[in-house]
């Protein structure tokens, strides 16, 4: 018998934590909520007597358990109980009675947000009777949507923005929103125009927006799309996964006209914080994270102060560099390339710089991954081979009868594949009066492996001219051993990231001496960059490595000065220690 009373018990406390997890589900009002809890735990323990308290009432100290329901850490109410059994001493009774008063509390919380979302409703449909009529020539609301315009929508941000400045919970956020796709429309839709068709598709975006916002935000038109104020957000993760539906809902297909039209929806956020004091910066910060959101996967993207600061130097780096070989501000350095047999130069490799009338020097770090990944790169690499023959002209005829060394250029894929690209290095090499065998091509692995077939094809016609091909960064791409012996390539150049610690620190070492040992066997020749110490070299060399470039034998120098190291021949003594 009291076996199975203990069991009632026990089933009684489950019915307690399922009572706790749906509670906050409910929606239920919350003096409703702590009457059912209350109830629940007298009759659970046998109890009586317990009530619902105000917070700031004085209780004597006869044994009574009082639980207080928090909202933003401050207490709304008091669950007061009267245990009248030992059961209230017992841990996991406590630990029960902790688990509702948490949840109750829960609830406090989502009551007081969802009050404060009225409030901010009442208070936007107030200042939407109290705007003042709009100036001649200036719209409130959008004729096409029935949606706000530019000037409603600039007033509520105001809004935000004030309330914002007055407390740090009335936080909001700004979501602007584009789409694309409107010239893919069916046949079918019986509309007249494109610009029909996007009329009626804002119409009916503008309504689906509308229905998944809460009254307080605020949903207007914006060009091609729409702008979202965001009331009473708490986080960037929030206004991200409210944007995310709403870039959904936009790009969701549509009906028109007896045929379907399917969107591409972008979005970009801002969290309103109290940096912001104006509609423009916060609409201006918006754009500029669906500009990012436009280039990028994801489609959706969150303003970030320091990323857009990056951007920003991007895209000035991007316009300056565009007329920067016009203004004569760009220029070559040549780094010697070092037989390690004998000290003597074997070659040269030409590296870019860019000394900007006001920024100064640029360095290659800023500027030319900028170059790389932009229309620029063709002719910034077609400047970089011009002034490299020109140079290796000029030095053939002042150090004639003297040979000099090839000279190495860097080429991107970009360039490589370009279709304009063999032809345009056939006519440099013409125009300078110079063979192929003056000038090295350095392509990336990575470069080469992004079409291996197409490239061989590329290689196997520079080769025809004469041109040598390195493969550039070997060692941090994917390429097979297949693939790298069907490559008409002469030289392999092992990465800096494989030789530039202290030996005993890094196994990197090894693979190292696997290239030039794979080189061997390829007949290649292998030539190591960033070569900074004595002690690099050395391993180098007594691994059978050909050739090295590296600040331990010179860095980039000027044309004059990388003439006197070809006529000197550049013989360095090798067994000289480190100066």
């Amino acid at each position: 018998m009291a076996r199975s009373k203990a069991l009632v018990r026990s089933q009684d406390r489950r019915r307690l934590v399922r009572l706790a997890t749906e509670l906050p589900q409910t929606a239920m009002p919350l003096d409703e909520a702590l009457k059912l809890v209350l109830q629940a735990i007298e009759r659970t323990f046998g109890w009586s007597g317990g009530r619902v308290a105000q917070p700031d009432e004085t209780v004597a100290a006869d044994g009574r358990i009082r639980l207080p329901i928090l909202a933003e850490e401050r207490p709304l109410a008091v669950l007061e109980l009267h245990p009248t059994t030992v059961a209230a001493e017992r841990a996991e009774v406590r630990e029960l009675l902790e688990l509702l008063a948490g949840q109750l509390s829960l609830i406090a919380g989502q009551q007081r947000m969802r009050q404060a979302v009225r409030q901010a409703a009442r208070h936007v449909r107030k200042q939407q009777v109290e705007v003042p009529r709009a100036s001649e020539g200036v719209r409130l609301y959008d004729p096409d949507t029935g949606l706000p315009e530019e000037a409603l929508l600039a007033d509520r941000i105001q809004q935000a923005v004030r309330r914002r400045q007055r407390s740090p919970r009335n936080q909001f956020a700004v979501v602007a929103l584009e789409v694309d796709g409107f010239e893919q429309a069916p046949s079918s839709a019986r509309l007249e125009s494109v610009d029909d068709l996007r009329r009626e598709t804002l119409h009916t975006l503008g309504r689906r927006l509308l229905a998944q916002c809460r009254p307080a935000d605020t949903v207007a038109r914006r060009g091609v799309g729409f702008a979202v104020v965001l009331e009473a957000v708490r986080s960037n993760e929030e206004a991200m996964q409210v944007a995310e539906r709403l870039r959904r809902e936009a790009q969701r297909r549509l009906s028109m006209g007896g045929g379907h039209l399917s969107l591409d929806a972008y979005a970009g956020v801002v969290l309103g914080s109290t940096a912001y004091d104006n509609p423009k910066a916060l609409l201006s910060d918006a754009d500029a994270a669906l500009a990012r959101a436009r280039r990028g996967d994801d489609h959706i993207q969150l303003f970030d102060a320091g990323v857009e600061a990056t951007e920003r130097k991007r895209r000035l780096i991007e316009t300056e560099l565009a007329n920067a070989a016009k203004n004569s501000e760009l220029y070559l350095e040549f780094q010697p390339i070092v037989a390690l047999a004998d000290g003597r130069i074997s070659g040269l490799e030409a590296f870019i710089r860019w000394r900007h009338p006001e920024m100064g020097l640029v360095p290659p770090a800023d500027f030319v991954p900028v170059a790389e990944s932009s229309p620029l790169i063709f002719e910034i690499g077609n400047w970089v081979l011009e002034e490299t023959c020109a140079q290796v002209r000029r030095w053939l005829d002042r150090l004639a009868p003297r040979a000099v060394p090839p000279v190495a250029v860097n080429v991107t894929a970009r360039q490589l594949f370009h279709p304009e690209f063999l032809t345009r290095v056939r006519e440099i090499l013409e125009h300078h009066a110079l063979s192929g065998s003056q000038v090295r091509f350095d392509v990336s692995e990575t470069d080469l492996m992004k079409d291996a077939s197409a490239a061989a094809a590329i290689l196997d016609r520079l080769h025809g001219m004469g041109i040598r091909v390195a493969m550039d960064d070997f060692g941090t791409g994917y390429s097979s051993l297949s693939l790298l012996h069907s490559l008409p390539i002469s030289a392999l150049k092992i990465d800096r990231s494989f030789i530039s610690r202290p030996r005993e620190r890094l196994r990197k070492w090894g693979v190292a001496r696997t290239i030039v040992e794979l080189a061997k066997i390829l007949d290649l020749e292998v030539i190591a960059e960033g070569i900074e110490t004595r002690e690099q070299f050395l391993e180098l060399r007594s691994a059978g490595c050909h050739q090295a470039q590296g600040f331990h034998f010179a860095g980039p120098v000027g044309p004059p000065q990388a003439e006197e190291f070809i006529r000197d021949g550049y013989p360095l003594d090798l067994e000289a220690p480190v100066r």
